[in-house]
């Protein structure tokens, strides 16, 4: 019975671990649409980096068509907007 609780005990810790990485991300990428919003000349790609997802930004040259195909696994913010492919049943 102990390893019952050890395990979920686990499992609990790493859904909030997880949520408090969407969370990061979330808020990651709203700066970068705040930043882009006043700021028009640079664009940001936000991606999920690690096991729960944190969020790793990199500035980059704005470009004027964004492409993104279903194997990336990132947001590009440009002019203040996101663009991002979801996955929605």
């Amino acid at each position: 019975m102990k390893w019952l609780i050890r395990a979920l005990k686990a499992r609990n810790r790493a859904g909030r671990i997880a949520g408090k990485g969407r969370d990061a991300f979330a808020a990651a990428v709203y700066g970068c649409q705040l930043v882009s919003h006043y700021n028009t000349g640079i664009a940001f790609v936000v991606r999920h980096v690690g096991a729960f997802g944190c969020p790793e930004i990199r500035p980059i040259e704005r470009p004027e068509n964004v492409t993104i195909s279903e194997n990336d696994d990132y947001v590009v913010v440009r002019d203040g907007e996101i663009f991002e492919l979801n996955k929605r049943k």
